[in-house]
């Protein structure tokens, strides 16, 4: 059974034949070079790896994403490619695994047979070919290694939309682009005689063309020509993709419909790892679009820098040429679409389509009634904001917000992702917490906002950008991972991810305070948080 207790994603440094810098709960030690050959310019790097709550059981289990950057003489970071093979855990293996990717971007790390518990790696060697990324004096190159942690989601079905149909005045103020099996396209809410009130309206994914599906708003309009292909209807097969006419090949046979297998982040992007991200990633003019974000002021935002809640409780700023954070285990917030695809490129990861979240949320049980990633309807105070009720509660802290504080009340269902849910103690302000903030050694799934599959906060604390299905241009997204490094203004490159060079549209599944619980589809925010996922390698 696995336990839900918050195993921070760290970064560490080594600068060679120094120190390694840890904290918290997953752990690289000990990092040197070894059996090095410089003739080949192959060279191992040897570590020592930890991290605590550990599991693989018989549905899936929890990895470490490793990679790892060299510093160029220009000051540049270039991202390090791992071998294939020559890799091995000498000492205390536990019965763990290393897989390299096809790709080389990095390495998995992960239990090979059942247990759970705390992981202590050592003599971790992964072979680097120093000569392949032009390093040309390995005796006194600096090195970053990463660590992540992520959660391995199984190949198999799952179910896609909602459980539950609501009244005809409520459903009419529904998002636009729901979508559902054409069977409900011409749905009347009120015909409880047809097809009663409660009746399912999801569709199943699975290596199985769906049936058509239609938008089921009866208030819905295209806004743009591409939207039409949702009205009219499209097809999905867990295999071959999304197509427009269920003629093969399938249109869009590259976009991620989730019923692969896949790693997804444990937890939320934080604004410490964003902080990584800045301080690897040197943009060589000043005109440059800055890479971090900037709060912004909406309506559900106070105005950044006032007395009571400065910044909004976003804590990366500039220091002269570095950036620090004061807040590092806080979810990163504020981010926009060049935000999440810079951090995606740069830590070989991609951005999660939104069928990939419903599958990561709820597995592959059927949705139920405002049914959240925990498996629960949220509890607490009700309060209405606009047509819709949506739940508001204040979160109180118990202590400083230092990495170790956690809520007053440790049970997640009470908690959404809300821009206007105040915090009260720590710092107080309104916006994001601590990642895993409400796990501890003896919560269970729905306390501690765990998935089916153990992910941590996909329905509280920060609302998250995910890929929609509503344009042409985000149903043209490939299963493509990032490429370790950006362009040298900041700004990502995403033509390995789109047909064309923009892209357009985020999922509503982001705004898990949605009404319509794990499945609402509104039109995406302009800023929030993120967190990615990676196709799982085909030797897993």
């Amino acid at each position: 059974m696995k336990k839900y207790i918050p195993s921070m994603i760290l970064v560490f440094l080594l600068i060679l034949f120094g120190e390694a810098i840890f904290a918290n709960n997953i752990r690289i030690k000990k990092l040197t070079l070894t059996d090095t050959i410089k003739t080949t310019k192959d060279i191992k790097i040897k570590f020592d790896l930890s991290w605590e709550n550990s599991w693989r059981d018989d549905i899936n289990w929890d990895a470490a994403w490793i990679t790892a950057k060299v510093k160029r003489p220009n000051g540049t970071w270039k991202h390090i490619k791992f071998q294939t093979s020559g890799n091995s855990i000498e000492g205390n293996p536990q019965n763990a695994k290393i897989v390299v990717p096809s790709d080389r971007m990095g390495a998995f790390i992960y239990r090979s047979s059942k247990g759970s518990g705390n992981i202590d790696l050592s003599g971790i060697k992964i072979l680097w070919n120093y000569g392949i990324d032009s390093v040309a004096n390995i005796d006194s190159a600096e090195i970053r290694f990463f660590a992540t942690e992520m959660v391995y989601v199984p190949q198999g079905s799952f179910a896609f939309g909602d459980s539950y149909t609501p009244t005809k005045d409520i459903y009419m103020q529904s998002s636009p682009d729901r979508l559902v099996s054409s069977i409900f396209k011409n749905f009347i809410p009120s015909d409880t005689t047809k097809f009663g009130r409660n009746t399912p309206m999801f569709t199943i994914i699975s290596d199985k063309t769906s049936p058509k599906i239609t938008t089921a708003s009866t208030n819905s309009g295209p806004g743009n020509n591409s939207d039409q292909v949702i009205i009219n209807g499209i097809y999905i097969n867990g295999t071959k993709g999304i197509g427009i006419n269920n003629e093969e090949p399938f249109k869009y046979s590259n976009y991620p419909v989730g019923y692969k297998a896949f790693y997804a982040m444990k937890y939320e992007v934080s604004q410490g790892q964003y902080t990584d991200f800045l301080n690897t990633t040197k943009v060589s003019t000043t005109n440059s679009s800055p890479p971090m974000p900037i709060p912004m002021t909406n309506m559900l935002l106070p105005a950044p820098n006032s007395p009571n809640q400065p910044l909004v409780r976003f804590s990366i700023e500039k220091q002269g040429e570095n950036y620090i954070v004061s807040r590092p285990d806080r979810a990163m917030d504020y981010a926009n679409s060049n935000h999440v695809f810079a951090f995606a490129n740069w830590s070989s990861l991609r951005p999660m389509t939104e069928l990939e979240f419903e599958k990561a949320a709820r597995g592959p049980l059927a949705p139920s009634y405002n049914d959240r990633a925990n498996g629960k309807i949220p509890q607490g105070n009700m309060t209405p904001m606009g047509n819709n009720n949506l739940l508001v509660n204040s979160l109180k802290l118990n202590g400083a917000e230092n990495g170790t504080e956690a809520p007053v009340s440790t049970d997640s269902t009470k908690f959404l992702a809300l821009y206007d849910g105040n915090i009260e103690g720590g710092d107080g302000g309104s916006g994001a917490y601590r990642v895993g903030v409400f796990a501890t050694s003896s919560s269970s799934r729905s306390s501690s906002g765990a998935s089916y599959y153990g992910i941590m906060g996909l329905t509280d604390n920060a609302s998250e950008f995910v890929i929609s299905l509503n344009t042409e241009s985000s149903r043209s997204f490939k299963e493509a991972n990032g490429i370790g490094e950006n362009s040298s203004n900041g700004t990502p490159n995403i033509n390995h991810w789109f047909a064309g060079t923009y892209f357009d549209s985020w999922s509503s599944s982001i705004y898990k305070n949605n009404w319509s619980g794990v499945s609402g589809r509104s039109s995406g925010g302009q800023s929030g948080g993120f967190r990615l996922v990676r196709s799982a390698p085909s030797d897993n």
